[in-house]
């Protein structure tokens, strides 16, 4: 039998092989800089997305608004054959029509004029000046602060209901309201509003633009003398331009009784302010009673 001899190799410590300092660094530097582009690009997909979102959302809001406007406006004159006198703040005559635009530069910027419910009555007794109490067939369904035309076809007045009598069938319209003045109301019908003359609720609707926050213009609207509330934010422009009976446009017709059609524009801004995007929308609205 061979015998082998076996030999054992020594082992050198020294000629192990393992990552040194320097290696461990530039991977270090290396796997920090791949984490840095990974970052960047989810910040920027992010931050795009976010871009999209506000884009969207100024998109829908201005949408939201456009079509409520219209709606409101196709139901403008509802309920009116004449127009409507009332008073202002200062007491003179205020003449309101079914569609009146704002001046330049002033509030409102578009007022619509309609019977927007079906709360109605008539008088029951002589009504002989705007100082007298309109006292009704029925007063349900009137409530403190509500509008309301009395018209018989050739007349119309509008007054603030400030007091409402269900038993005693009667409506209170104290001075304390600007609609109320009675030097306001003129003209009136020769003999004041007999009985049958016509009593409704309506609605006085006013849109403008609350510039008060320059970084974002909001939308308002206003219902009588109700608080106004925020129609869209955002808004960078509104626009109305106005069809008449002729067939011609004007920005700012001198008799409102000849408007037909309403062009609305609205202009919404998104909310980030680095990379502001517009939406531009544009609408046609016909009173359905004009």
């Amino acid at each position: 039998m061979v015998k082998m001899n076996s030999r054992k190799i020594p082992l050198d410590s020294n000629n192990q092989k393992g990552f040194t300092l320097i290696e461990l660094l530039i991977a270090s530097i290396v796997f920090v800089a791949v984490i840095g582009v990974v970052l960047s690009f989810l910040g920027r997909a992010r931050h795009a997305s976010e871009i999209t979102d506000h884009v969207l959302e100024s998109r829908q809001n201005a949408r939201a608004a456009l079509d409520f406007i219209v709606s409101e406006i196709r139901m403008a004159g509802t309920g009116i054959s004449v127009p409507v006198v009332t008073s202002d703040e200062n007491g003179d005559s205020l003449l309101l029509y079914p569609i009146t635009p704002g001046e330049v530069d002033s509030t409102p910027d578009l007022t619509i004029l309609g019977k927007f419910d079906d709360v109605e009555t008539t008088i029951r007794d002589q009504m002989p000046n705007a100082s007298a109490v309109i006292k009704v067939e029925s007063a349900e369904g009137f409530n403190e602060g509500d509008l309301v035309v009395i018209t018989n076809g050739s007349f119309a007045n509008l007054f603030q209901v400030t007091q409402v009598q269900i038993a005693a069938r009667m409506l209170q319209h104290n001075p304390s309201s600007p609609y109320n003045q009675p030097g306001g109301h003129r003209p009136w019908p020769p003999g004041g509003y007999a009985p049958g003359s016509r009593v409704f609720k309506i609605n006085l609707i006013a849109y403008y633009i609350d510039q008060d926050d320059s970084s974002c213009y909001r939308l308002m609207r206003q219902n009588g003398t109700s608080e106004p509330r925020v129609l869209a934010e955002y808004i960078s422009d509104f626009q109305l331009n106005y069809g008449l009976q002729d067939g011609t446009l004007d920005a700012m017709p001198m008799d409102p009784s000849l408007i037909r059609k309403v062009i609305i524009t609205i202009e919404a801004a998104s909310r980030e302010t680095s990379h502001k995007h517009t939406t531009r929308l544009v609408s046609t609205a016909r009173p359905r009673c004009l």
